[in-house]
Parts: C-alpha cells; sequence; structure tokens
C-alpha cells in the first residue's frame, strides 16, 4: 500500500474515534484492554529520524477501525513539521493494538529503576482508580467541552529513561486517573480525576530463571491528554485531513 493511502487511512481511523468518543461504545473501547507495548529499537527509530531536531515528545493518539481501538505514536518534530512525506510507517509513526494482560520480566532490585519519578504505590493506586472509576471519568467528559481524550504528549525523556537499564527490552503505557497540572498560556491549569498513562518496564529473563514469578516495576505517568489541555497551533498533523 502506498504511503499516501496508509496515512490517509490511519486519519480515517483517528477520525473515527472521534466521532464516537462521546458515545457508550466509546466506552467500551477505552476499556477493552490494558497496556501497549513499546520497544527499545522503537525509541531509537525516533530519536535517529530526527537528527538534526531530535523529538522531546512522542504524540499518542486514538484510533479505531472495524475491529476495535488502535493507538498510533508518532515523534512530535515528524508531527508538526506540515510535511506528510517525514512520517516513516513502521519506524516514527506506529500503529499499536491494546493488550489484554501484561506479561512483565524479572523482579528490579530494590533500589528500582533509576531516576524513579514516583513511588510505585502511588502508581499502582492511579492504575486502581483507572480500574475502578473509568465509567465514572467517561460519563463526566461525555458532558464536558471537548470530550474525551484524543491523542496523549508524552516526553520522550521518559522513555529514554526507561531503557536506560540495559535489560530493559520493553516499556507498556497503561491507563491511570491523575490530577494533572500544566501550564496553559502562562497560567496554571489543573484537571482533576483526569486520563493519564504511565510506563511500565520489563526485563528480559535471566537465563535458567523464566520459571520464577514474574513482577512489572512501574515508572512514571507520563500523558498529558489534549482534550482538556488545548494543542499549539498545527501541533497534531495526524488530526489533519
Amino acid at each position: 500500500m502506498k504511503q499516501e493511502t496508509k496515512l490517509s487511512q490511519i486519519r480515517e481511523h483517528i477520525r473515527a474515534w472521534n466521532e464516537v468518543r462521546q458515545t457508550e461504545s466509546a466506552l467500551h473501547l477505552i476499556t477493552s484492554g490494558y497496556a501497549l507495548e513499546v520497544s527499545r529499537g522503537e525509541l531509537q527509530h525516533w530519536m535517529s529520524s530526527n537528527k538534526e531536531a531530535p523529538p522531546t515528545q512522542i504524540h499518542l493518539y486514538l484510533a479505531k477501525n472495524a475491529e476495535g481501538l488502535l493507538f498510533y505514536l508518532v515523534d512530535a518534530t515528524t508531527d508538526s513539521s506540515g510535511d506528510d512525506s517525514r512520517y516513516q510507517l513502521g519506524r516514527n509513526l506506529l500503529e499499536k493494538r491494546f493488550h489484554r494482560f501484561v506479561t512483565a520480566g524479572r523482579r528490579f532490585p530494590e533500589r528500582g529503576i533509576p531516576n524513579l519519578k514516583v513511588p510505585e504505590s502511588q502508581m499502582l493506586e492511579s492504575a486502581f482508580q483507572w480500574f475502578l472509576y473509568a465509567e465514572y471519568w467517561f460519563l463526566k467528559k461525555q458532558h464536558e467541552e471537548g470530550g474525551p481524550v484524543q491523542v496523549f504528549r508524552i516526553p520522550i525523556d521518559d522513555f529514554t529513561a526507561i531503557f536506560e537499564e540495559a535489560t530493559v527490552s520493553t516499556a507498556f503505557l497503561m491507563f491511570c486517573l491523575e490530577d494533572i497540572e500544566q501550564e496553559v498560556e502562562g497560567t496554571t491549569v489543573t484537571f482533576k480525576d483526569e486520563i493519564s498513562v504511565f510506563l511500565c518496564s520489563r526485563k528480559t529473563p535471566e537465563e535458567g530463571r523464566i520459571t520464577d514469578r514474574d513482577f512489572v516495576r512501574i515508572y512514571t505517568n507520563v500523558g498529558v491528554p489534549t482534550p482538556p489541555f488545548p494543542p499549539a497551533t498545527n501541533q497534531f498533523g495526524l488530526l489533519g485531513s
């Protein structure tokens, strides 16, 4: 399939989510899985495809096709360039699907991952809040201007940091509910009980120890959702025609 045709199809999938995201089917879709997976190699593709202007963020789009919920991830440098030829399908523009389960790797040492940003207990609580109150969040967003989320902005430094551990091969993005504070036009704005995403990591199993019980180490919550936070002008290229 030609790139122009595939990009058109991707935008159609993103528009399809936009068309249903304030309907009851959107709640079913957004709670139909638990995580999406990003590999170390995919992070390297994002970094290497924009060497002159390394990206500072990754954009995570929600989308929908006949089979269910999809996600598209692309670096912000490419996505805000206004140049469709810069999208490289399978390299800096990735299609992902929900995992029903997260298969973890070996437990990290008690010291945890370097630069751990938030206590594990806090992130587990945020994830459990999503598990309990996703419907509450959705019903609230249905009646707010802007509606439920279309796209998240994720700092690429958080991906970089989680892969500093040499044995980490995979990161998982999972939903949570958080109070999110951001600067908007010079004013600090806080949205309470808002959807976000956080990163988990998976270690490569040690040889001869694959029968041990698996664990996930929680890392950090990273996602800023739009809506409710407004985008910058021409920031999200895949929302365009």
